[in-house]
């Protein structure tokens, strides 16, 4: 009995194991500041930060080929106001390169809808494309064959709509509250959005049993398709952006 207790009171003093070591999740891969998806020109636009930035990465994607076709450091010049929009003059390479354009958030029909810069226009080279925008964008991304938009509408109900490459320029539409865009190859709404420590995700239900999952975490940010429970199909994003609510 007297060695019972002995083992009890050891037991009872011997320190507890250590916890196990928790790993934090992976960061989320940097987002662009904007994407210029052009609804005139076969090419997209990426500008890694904001003229507050001084300067940034400029990266232009094909259409036709969904490779790089440049990119390039600009610095930016100082940024001038007229009737309601921003010119923002940028070099390359000590040359003029181009500029951008943005409405004032101000001038929206809607002011909050501008969960992304509202850029309008981009000027590259010598190349002015027109750029898609959406009111109440929650994320833009592009893979090799596709540039998609994951956005709400009035009432906040997600839409997710996707503009395939090979269906080539498509004649472009006005949207309420200053959108501007194409007719979109697909459609789907009633989303749901996820949010986790480390992995923003949004999923969308389509007709025959089909899944659109537009995730981004430590293991890159991506397009998956299922259907019945089943990955049928994954596609990388080159780039994206992320709107907020003011």
């Amino acid at each position: 009995m007297r060695v019972l207790l002995c083992l009890i009171a050891l037991a009872a003093c011997s320190p507890a194991p250590p916890p196990e070591p928790t790993t934090a999740p992976a960061p989320l891969p940097p987002a662009a500041w904007a994407i210029c998806d052009a609804i005139d020109q076969p090419a997209v636009f990426v500008l890694a930060q904001s003229p507050s930035s001084a300067s940034s990465t400029l990266t232009e994607i094909s259409k036709s080929t969904g490779a790089e076709t440049a990119r390039v450091e600009i610095v930016y010049a100082e940024s001038e106001g007229a009737a309601g929009n921003m010119y923002t003059p940028f070099t390359a390479e000590s040359q003029d390169a181009g500029h951008l354009r943005l409405l004032n958030a101000g001038m929206l029909e809607t002011p909050g809808a501008a969960y992304t810069p509202a850029l309008t226009s981009l000027q590259f080279r010598g190349t002015d494309a027109q750029c898609r925008w959406l009111p109440r964008t929650r994320l833009v991304g592009v893979t090799e064959k596709r540039s998609l938009v994951i956005h709400e509408d009035a009432d906040g109900d997600l839409i997710y709509t996707t503009f395939d490459f090979s269906a080539g320029l498509r004649p472009a539409i006005e949207l309420s509250d200053n959108g501007r865009s194409t007719v979109y190859s697909a459609e789907v709404r009633g989303g749901e959005e996820h949010v986790e420590p480390g992995a923003i995700a949004f999923k969308f239900a389509a007709p025959e049993g089909y899944e659109y999952r537009v995730r981004v975490d430590g293991q890159g940010p991506r397009l998956e398709v299922s259907r019945a429970g089943a990955l049928v199909q994954t596609e990388a994003m080159l780039a994206y952006e992320l709107g907020q609510a003011e």
